[in-house]
Formats: C-alpha cells, structure tokens, sequence
C-alpha cells in the first residue's frame, strides 16, 4: 500500500478496493507489516489481512492477477 503517511507497525487498518467503476467496493481489514520510505513524503506499506471469507479471497485473487498481467 503506498500511503502519504508513514503508517505503524501493527497498526490496524482498513482497506477499499474498486475493480471498475461498476463493481461495489471490496472491504478489507489488515494489519501493517512493515513500512519504509520510497521518496520524499511517501511510504509503502505491507499489509496482512484479516481472514477472509471465500468471497473476498476470490476477488482479492483476481485483482492481483489483473495487476500482474498489467506488468
């Protein structure tokens, strides 16, 4: 997650993904792992998600594949 503010870690937080502008949101709740500074005033963080039910899992999934075959 790339974020304008460091995050801590341990930090409980919660995440909306959009897939399109037609699809719903997809509401996640997570953890930070870990955070560093990537440039000037921004971090990327790490992120572990709660547990998730199969739904979410499968949206998750695909949202990663789309991103991966964007490369």
């Amino acid at each position: 997650l790339e974020c304008e503010v460091p995050l801590k870690l341990g930090e409980g937080v919660s995440v909306e993904m959009l897939f399109g502008p037609s699809d719903s949101p997809l509401a996640l709740a997570g953890v930070v792992t870990h955070v560093r500074p990537i440039e000037r005033g921004l971090y990327l963080a790490g992120l572990r998600f709660a547990p998730l039910a199969p739904d979410q899992r499968a949206r998750l999934d695909e949202l990663i594949r789309s991103v991966l075959r964007g490369r």
